[in-house]
């Protein structure tokens, strides 16, 4: 059990390991996932969309498509940088936060993607807030699509070295290393369960429309998909 005072620590300790490595994590971010064209199905043409925890803001141009406004949050200062020189030409615009309080107000957005993020965030106390969050900034009806890494994935166990042990304990460090071996950051990443993340998404409000594990656009079991998706409404 991650204490509060431990997992602010966390928070903390993973947006300077961001701010330190912006420039290795731009250069291994210049294309979006395989299922990216399926979370673009979710759009809405002219709408108010938000990308909570968006990096380099890769998932821009996919917005940007369907002539809707696009808002992208980051906590790292140095990676919304490097997000705004790509892309705030183009309309997107960026803003540094923390995730737990949304600068947005309520009712806001017609869709809110949080992708391979929320397993990011340590303690089930702050996983509420950030769902809770969601709820809050998304207008009545509106759609929030929310993935998170499926370690229990025969690829993340391989690639890993994850143990039935590591998996049970749900709460790793994930080590980030360079193409030469060099250590850059060590990640939190909490390994969630689809009923858990379930039962956390209902607990802010959502009704749960869809919630399974995919793979390159398709769905897929839990030891081979790679992400758990969920998509839900705002009743």
């Amino acid at each position: 059990m991650i204490s509060n005072k431990e997992a602010v620590k966390i928070i903390e300790e993973t947006k300077v390991g961001y701010d330190n490595i912006t420039g290795h994590f731009k250069e291994t971010r210049t294309k979006f996932w395989a299922d990216a064209d399926m979370f673009a199905q979710y759009i809405p043409h002219s709408g108010q969309v938000l990308d909570l925890g968006c990096g380099s803001g890769r998932f821009a141009p996919y917005v940007l498509a369907k002539k809707a406004d696009y808002i992208g949050i980051d906590q790292s200062e140095t990676i919304i940088e490097a997000a705004k020189n790509q892309y705030s030409m183009d309309g997107a615009k960026f803003i540094t936060a923390n995730l737990l309080e949304i600068p947005c107000k309520d009712n806001y957005f017609d869709a809110v993607f949080s992708l391979a993020t929320l397993h990011h965030i340590p303690s089930k106390k702050f996983q509420q807030k950030a769902l809770d969050e969601i709820f809050r900034v998304l207008k009545p009806g509106g759609t929030a699509i929310i993935t998170t890494w499926n370690l229990h994935a025969n690829y993340y166990k391989k690639r890993l070295k994850l143990s039935q042990e590591d998996l049970q304990k749900q709460d790793l460090i994930i080590p980030w290393y360079a193409s030469d071996g060099t250590l850059l950051m060590n990640r939190y990443v909490h390994v969630f369960l689809k009923d858990e993340l379930g039962e956390l998404v209902k607990k802010a409000g959502f009704k749960i429309k869809k919630i399974h594990y995919i793979k390159n656009r398709k769905r897929a079991t839990q030891e081979v998909g790679h992400n758990l998706f969920v998509i839900t409404q705002k009743p």
